[in-house]
């Protein structure tokens, strides 16, 4: 009886530390109930800081890890000592809850965008990537953690099944991850449709084509979807390179990412980027010519910040 009571007890046991990875996705789910909007904006004027706290309620926050901080001598290994500063920094608290997204890009992920699984730089890139997500959940817990950019989009892959395939290699990954966040910036200026790779369903744009691959992985693997956006061009025509994206087509990228569903499934939400005064103080050609001097460009983009925030609010809360 002893015996059998130690195989129920150790069985038992097993089954609560299976649970626990969802019981702590539980907690980060807390952190966006009733909010659908969240920034990734740290540098906005008084007007704009004054716009996010009015809107507290619906607009939540989330804390960049960048490049620099997670790989600072090796682009393709994670440097803990750093990176643990950078995320105390971010969370001081050891119980602070939140959504940490860690901004891994360059070479490590072409290696593991497009590397055969048996390639050793693959194998030690997705080794150095679940390292650091795992460290980050292991000091903060109930934070939501996830990578900018993963799961990959379609414009980085010659055809539909490199990328689907692509995707569903990295899956090991995916299920270290709470959270997905894809990025999709627009790099497109006029009529994605037209110049994407590849075929498109009618009425499909870019946009939704790529979140409802996110979708499609976040139903298998249950997570969270937080799609990336940005409020101007990235795209290697100089002619809309930088650029502020007219409200109209920004309104209809956003609409074709809220709106885009798998099987029953939608996005939780859309994460808004931004680091305009970086690229006003660091010269950025478009940028810095939109104002004659910071005071003023701070003025520029607030109204920005906010102008371009209450459109978000009117899709992402219909």
């Amino acid at each position: 009886m002893m015996l059998i009571n130690r195989l129920i007890a150790g069985k038992l046991f097993m089954l609560l530390l299976s649970m626990l990875p969802l019981v702590l996705l539980g907690q980060s789910r807390n952190y966006i109930r009733g909010r659908h909007i969240f920034v990734a904006i740290d540098d906005g004027g008084i007007d704009a800081q004054h716009f996010l706290k009015e809107n507290e309620g619906n607009i939540g926050v989330v804390k960049m890890i960048y490049g620099t901080d997670i790989y600072p001598d090796n682009p393709t290994a994670v440097n803990i000592g750093v990176f643990k500063a950078a995320i105390v920094k971010a969370f001081p608290g050891v119980n602070d809850d939140g959504i940490g997204v860690l901004d891994w890009e360059g070479k490590a992920v072409y290696i593991l965008a497009n590397s055969a699984e048996s390639d050793p730089d693959y194998v030690k890139v997705l080794n150095e990537f679940t390292k650091a997500i795992r460290f980050a959940k292991s000091i903060r817990p109930n934070v939501m953690w996830g990578f900018f950019g993963i799961p990959f989009r379609r414009r980085i892959f010659k055809n539909d099944e490199a990328w689907v395939n692509s995707n569903d290699k990295i899956a090991p990954l995916l299920r270290e991850t709470d959270a997905f966040f894809p990025a999709l910036y627009s790099s497109y200026s006029i009529a994605p449709d037209i110049v994407q790779k590849g075929n498109l369903k009618r009425g499909e744009s870019i946009f939704s084509k790529d979140t409802r691959e996110a979708l499609r992985l976040a139903l298998a693997y249950n997570k969270i979807v937080l799609p990336f956006i940005w409020h101007r061009y990235e795209i290697n025509d100089k002619e809309y390179r930088d650029k502020v994206i007219p409200k109209v087509q920004f309104r209809n990228m956003v609409n074709d990412i809220v709106n885009a569903s798998y099987s029953g499934k939608k996005v939780d939400g859309i994460v808004w980027w931004s680091k305009d005064t970086y690229f006003y103080s660091h010269k950025n050609a478009v940028v810095s010519g939109e104002a004659p001097n910071l005071k003023r460009f701070q003025i520029h983009y607030d109204s920005l910040i906010i102008n371009y925030g209450n459109e978000i609010k009117k899709i992402a809360h219909k």
